[in-house]
């Protein structure tokens, strides 16, 4: 998203034109923490997706 600030705009003119931009809810990644079960060890599934690449 842009937002086009004239320079000659006031500091409540910004801040407003910032709350539109910024996400009004914040993610709680906290609760995701271990839900996830992996088949196998982390490191050998990034190899794996890095060997994908050549």
């Amino acid at each position: 998203m842009t937002i086009k600030i004239d320079p000659n705009s006031s500091e409540k003119a910004i801040q407003a034109a910032l709350k539109k931009v910024r996400p009004t809810k914040k993610l709680n990644a906290a609760k995701y923490f271990g839900k996830i079960n992996w088949d196998e060890d982390p490191l050998t599934f990034q190899r794996s997706l890095r060997d994908e690449w050549n």
